[in-house]
């Protein structure tokens, strides 16, 4: 069996394979096209625009956070905004409208739960993104 067709088990993908799938992710998602798109259904989605609002001042207790941005409660100090999108740290925050789209480049590489799990956490985040990746394997 010849390299290019070679299946590997978690354990032997080469680091740099690895390292080249998540530079393409990411610069996936840096291309312009990709950060308009983000931010435009990141300002559309209503979410997300609550978030936007919601991280200039968050208040003591999660009951006072709407519903819908409760899930970000955890990594809320970590949330910024940055050139009109919304990051947690470096990770764009993708919208729900997105997530679909952004499991199936994620799921690319055919590499399993663990290796993506890691390639998407370098990049982008939403609540409940481990677990889909996990589903989805």
């Amino acid at each position: 069996m010849s390299n290019r067709t070679k299946q590997f088990s978690k354990t032997e993908i080469p680091e740099q394979d690895i390292q080249a799938f998540v530079d393409s992710v990411v610069k996936t998602l840096q291309a312009t096209p990709q950060k308009i798109e983000i931010r435009h259904r990141q300002e559309n989605g209503e979410t997300l625009q609550k978030l936007r609002v919601q991280i200039k001042a968050w208040p003591q207790s999660i009951r006072q956070v709407p519903k819908e941005i409760r899930p970000y409660w955890t990594v809320r100090e970590d949330i910024i905004e940055c050139d009109g999108i919304l990051l947690k740290g470096d990770q764009i925050i993708i919208p729900k409208a997105m997530q679909h789209e952004m499991l199936q480049l994620i799921h690319q590489g055919h590499f399993g739960v663990e290796l993506s799990q890691n390639r998407a956490k370098t990049a982008i985040f939403w609540p409940g993104m481990m677990r889909q990746i996990e589903e989805r394997e």
